[in-house]
């Protein structure tokens, strides 16, 4: 797995720095690395298909909250912990 700039990250996500910073605050879609001098955000290769993935959420007009638990789930969080079972 490779590490890229947050730029790269964006170009081949088809996500824009803005949405990125956003995703990043909500805790939709986090980088790997924050450089603790100068705050720049660097993503991991492998966090490309979840970058897709809530990409095409998000063009279905689901809320961040929904994104960011299905994306999630994806990552290997499944099932997401408001549709387990009880007891």
């Amino acid at each position: 797995m490779k590490e890229i700039s947050i730029g790269e990250f964006a170009r081949r996500s088809r996500l824009s720095l803005k949405a990125l910073r956003l995703y990043d605050e909500r805790g939709v879609l986090v980088p790997s690395r924050v450089d603790q001098a100068s705050g720049y955000r660097y993503y991991d290769t492998a966090q490309l298909d979840q970058a897709r993935l809530v990409v095409m959420l998000r063009q279905l007009q689901l809320p961040l909250k929904a994104v960011k638990e299905l994306s999630r789930s994806e990552a290997g969080y499944w099932p997401p912990s408001r549709w387990s079972s009880p007891g």
